[in-house]
C-alpha cells in the first residue's frame, strides 16, 4: 500500500511523508521496521542589477541555489522511531560540482519507555511562555503582504524558528497520566548542550528545565523551573555562572471569561563573584516578574483582553531575551558598500532577502545566551525582547475580531508602559504603543469566483522622558504594512506588498554587562525612512507547489548622516512539498 499523508511530527510541519506499508489479503498487518518518506524542495534566484537609480549595487549580481530536504522517519519497534532530514543542495550560479553538498539537517530519536513515559533525543524543540523559554518574532512585521511573508517564512524555516520554539540539541522526557475526573497530570523535562567548549576560551554551556502541569476542564496550573549553566571549569581560568529561574502560571475559564496569571523570578550568580551560588544571599542578581490578563468573548467572533505586567530590571531569562537577528554583527553579515565605497545602514530589504550561505554564517541568532542581545531602535524600544523586556511595567488593551479565513478580520492593540526603575536620571521613561492589523476580502462584495483581498497593519510607538540636564528622550517610530492578492485566473495571482518604516528622535539605550548591571548609555539619534515595495506573480501548480517571481524596490534615506541607498531586486522562488 502506498498512500500520501502529512507528517504528524510536530517539529517538522513542512515535510509531508510518503507512507510505505504491506497489505496481506483480507487483513492489514503492521510490521517493523516501517519507513515514511517525504520532503520539501525549493529553488531561489536573487538578481541584483544596475539601473539609473541604483546607488548600492556595484554590478550585476546573480545568486541562486536549489535544495531538497528529504525527510525519513523509521519506526524501528513499537516503542522507538528515528526521524531525520537530509539536505541535498547546489549553487546554481556556479558550474562546478564543488558547489553541491549534502548535510544532515536534523535527527531525533523518540519513543516510549513505558505507556506513561515518552522520550526524545537529538534535535529537540522546546517552548514554554514569553517570560521563560520563548523565541520572539522577527521585527518589522505587522500584517505584512504575502510577498514578504514568503521570504520571512523561508528564513524562519532555515533558522529553525517556526513558531516560538527553540531547537536545541539534547534530550526531552515526558510523563502523562489521565485521572478519573478527566484531569491530566503531565511532567516534562529537558537537558540541552547550548555550547560546546573548545577548552581554550569557550566554556561549556548547558540548559535544563522541568515543567509540572495539571489540566482540568476549566482550570490549568503549571510550575516551571530552569537553569542556564556556564561551566567555567572547562576552560583555563574560567568561572562558572548559573541563572536559575522558577515560575508558575494558571488559567481559569468561567463561561465567556478567561483569566490567566503568571509570576516568577530569576536567581543568578554574579560574574564579579563567580564562587557565589544563585541561591546565596551574597553577591548575586535577583529579579522577578508578574503578569495578569483577562479575556472575554462574544458572538463567537469578537474578543477583548486587558493585561497588566511588571518585569524587574534585573530579571534574567536567557531563552526569552535572546533575539533572532544579530544586529551587532550586521557589518560582517551584509555587503554594505555602494558605488562610492561607503557604508550604509541596514534596511528592511536586507532582513527579508538576505543571502543564505548553507555552509556559512547567517545573520540570525541561533544561540541562547545569558546577555541581552543588541537590537535596532528604529523598530521601537518599548518591548524589544517581547513581554520579558526588563525594567517595564504597564497595561494593555486588545480587541480582536475574526480570522484570516473569514470575510474580514481586525485586531487593535493599545498599551502604556513605564520604566520600573529610572535609568541614568531620576525620571522614568513612558512608552505608548498603538497597533492595528487585519484584512478584507473585497471580492465578497460582488458575485464571482476570483478572490481579491487586501491586508495590512500599522504600529506607532513613542517613548518620552523630560530632562533639563541632558537631551530629553522623544523617539517616534512608525511601521506601515500593506498587501494585496488578486486571483487573475484559477492558478495565477497578482500580488503587491509595501512596507514603510520611519523613525525620528533621540533615545538613550542602556548597555548592560553579563550581570545585567548598566555600564553605560548609547545615545541614539534617528532620522530615517526605510521603504520597500514589491509586485509579483504567483503560479499555483497544485496545493503543494507554487512558483513566485517578484520585483522589489528598496529606498533607504538616513537624514541624520546624509546617506541614501536605492536597490532593485528580482527574486524567483519555487517551493514544493512531497
Amino acid at each position: 500500500m502506498i498512500s500520501v499523508s502529512r507528517s504528524n511530527h510536530r517539529s517538522s510541519p513542512r515535510l509531508p511523508l510518503l507512507s510505505l506499508g504491506i497489505i496481506f489479503l483480507n487483513s492489514a498487518i503492521c510490521q517493523f521496521p516501517q519507513f515514511e518518506l517525504g520532503g520539501y524542495s525549493r529553488g531561489v534566484t536573487n538578481v541584483g542589477y544596475l539601473s539609473n537609480e541604483d546607488s548600492v549595487s556595484r554590478d550585476i549580481d546573480v545568486e541562486s541555489h536549489a535544495l531538497i530536504d528529504l525527510a525519513i522517519r523509521g519506526r524501528l519497534t513499537p516503542k522507538a522511531e528515528v526521524y531525520s532530514e537530509l539536505r541535498l543542495g547546489t549553487n546554481l550560479a556556479l558550474f562546478d560540482t564543488s558547489a553541491s553538498y549534502a548535510q544532515l539537517r536534523r535527527i531525533v530519536i523518540s519513543g516510549q519507555i513505558t505507556k506513561i513515559w515518552h522520550y526524545e533525543i537529538g534535535d529537540i524543540d522546546v517552548s514554554w511562555t514569553p517570560f521563560t523559554i520563548w523565541n520572539n518574532n522577527a521585527e518589522g512585521n505587522v500584517g505584512e503582504s504575502e510577498l514578504f511573508a514568503q521570504w520571512r517564512e523561508l528564513q524562519d524555516y532555515e533558522n529553525f524558528s517556526e513558531g516560538n520554539q527553540w531547537r536545541l540539541k539534547g534530550a526531552k522526557f515526558q510523563g502523562l497520566w489521565t485521572l478519573g475526573d478527566s484531569s491530566i497530570f503531565k511532567i516534562s523535562n529537558f537537558i540541552s548542550r547550548i555550547q560546546a567548549s573548545d577548552e581554550i576560551i569557550r566554556p561549556e554551556v548547558l540548559m535544563g528545565g522541568v515543567e509540572i502541569n495539571i489540566t482540568k476542564p476549566k482550570i490549568d496550573l503549571a510550575i516551571r523551573a530552569q537553569d542556564f549553566a556556564v561551566l567555567g571549569n572547562t576552560v583555563p581560568g574560567g568561572s562558572s555562572l548559573n541563572v536559575a529561574a522558577l515560575s508558575a502560571d494558571f488559567s481559569l475559564s468561567i463561561a465567556s471569561v478567561l483569566i490567566r496569571g503568571e509570576a516568577g523570578g530569576s536567581f543568578s550568580s554574579s560574574a564579579a563573584n563567580p564562587s557565589s551560588s544563585p541561591f546565596d544571599n551574597g553577591n548575586n542578581i535577583r529579579g522577578g516578574f508578574w503578569d495578569i490578563q483577562g479575556s472575554t468573548f462574544w458572538s463567537n467572533k469578537w474578543s477583548a483582553t486587558v493585561e497588566a505586567h511588571s518585569v524587574a530590571d534585573t530579571y534574567i531569562s536567557p531563552a526569552s531575551q535572546s533575539k533572532r537577528i544579530r544586529f551587532n554583527q550586521v557589518p560582517s553579515s551584509f555587503a554594505q558598500i555602494n558605488n562610492g565605497n561607503w557604508n550604509r545602514d541596514l534596511s528592511q530589504g536586507d532582513l527579508l532577502t538576505s543571502s543564505y550561505l548553507p555552509r556559512g554564517e547567517r545573520p540570525w541568532n541561533q544561540l541562547v545566551q545569558r546577555e541581552l542581545m543588541s537590537y535596532d531602535a528604529r523598530y521601537g524600544t518599548a518591548s524589544p525582547y517581547g513581554k520579558s523586556t526588563p525594567n517595564r511595567r504597564g497595561i494593555s488593551l486588545q480587541i480582536a475580531r475574526g480570522s484570516i479565513g473569514e470575510r474580514w478580520s481586525l485586531k487593535l492593540v493599545s498599551s502604556i508602559q513605564q520604566d520600573l526603575t529610572p535609568e541614568g536620571v531620576s525620571r522614568r521613561r513612558c512608552y505608548t504603543n498603538y497597533e492595528t492589523k487585519g484584512h478584507f476580502a473585497l471580492s465578497s462584495l460582488w458575485e464571482g469566483k476570483r478572490k481579491l483581498i487586501i491586508n495590512g497593519g500599522c504600529r506607532l510607538q513613542n517613548v518620552r522622558r523630560d530632562n533639563n540636564l541632558i537631551d530629553p528622550v522623544n523617539l517616534k517610530t512608525r511601521l506601515f504594512d500593506i498587501g494585496g492578492h488578486w486571483e487573475i485566473i484559477e492558478s495565477i495571482s497578482l500580488l503587491y506588498g509595501a512596507k514603510f518604516i520611519n523613525a525620528r528622535g533621540t533615545e538613550y539605550l542602556a548597555e548592560r554587562d553579563v550581570d545585567f548591571v548598566i555600564t553605560d548609555f548609547d545615545r541614539i539619534v534617528l532620522d530615517l525612512d526605510d521603504k520597500i515595495q514589491a509586485i509579483g506573480l504567483k503560479w499555483s501548480l497544485n496545493d503543494n507547489t507554487q512558483a513566485t517571481i517578484q520585483w522589489q524596490h528598496w529606498a533607504l534615506d538616513n537624514y541624520s548622516i546624509n546617506q541614501s541607498a536605492v536597490i532593485s531586486r528580482v527574486l524567483f522562488l519555487f517551493t514544493t512539498t512531497f
